[in-house]
């Protein structure tokens, strides 16, 4: 007959295993439902032409003001100029704002992963979000400074 701390050891560990794992899930599912919802609200906005400046925070650091018509990136400027000739503008893809959605729901379950996301109140693109990824040492983020849709 098992004693009480043998039960324990056997069985009482597992719900200390189970928690954690439950509420990483738990939170990429919100993380992921509450991106679908504002992306909802982005497309009943029907806009397909803006220009979005963003960086996304990372290794490497990827920063520009972005033209973009129906939905794909035309044209990026940053620091150094009209970059098209040191990234590719595929790569800008991502700064768009189907791509800052495509981004958020990447981050949402990647092991040892952790994001906050805060959406522009009037168009619903994420506008801020700080992704911990507790393998890297630097900080991970994509933010919005600017956008404006085309009239």
């Amino acid at each position: 007959m098992a004693t009480p701390i043998e039960k324990f050891l056997r069985f009482g560990c597992l719900p200390l295993l189970i928690l954690p794992i439950a509420l990483y899930l738990l939170h990429g599912a919100y993380i992921v439902g509450v991106s679908y919802l504002n992306e909802l609200r982005w497309k009943q906005k029907g806009i397909e032409d803006y220009t979005i400046t963003a960086s996304f925070v990372a290794l490497p650091t990827l920063y520009g003001h972005v033209r973009v018509r129906k939905g794909e990136s035309v044209g990026v400027r940053n620091e150094w100029g009209d970059s098209k000739h040191l990234t590719p503008l595929e790569k800008y893809q991502g700064l768009t704002v189907d791509g800052l959605f495509d981004t958020v729901r990447h981050y949402a379950f990647l092991p040892m992963s952790w994001e906050n996301v805060a959406y522009d109140s009037e168009f619903g693109y994420p506008k801020d979000a700080r992704f911990n990824i507790f393998a890297l040492d630097a900080p991970t983020a994509l933010i919005v400074d600017d956008f404006k849709p085309k009239q």
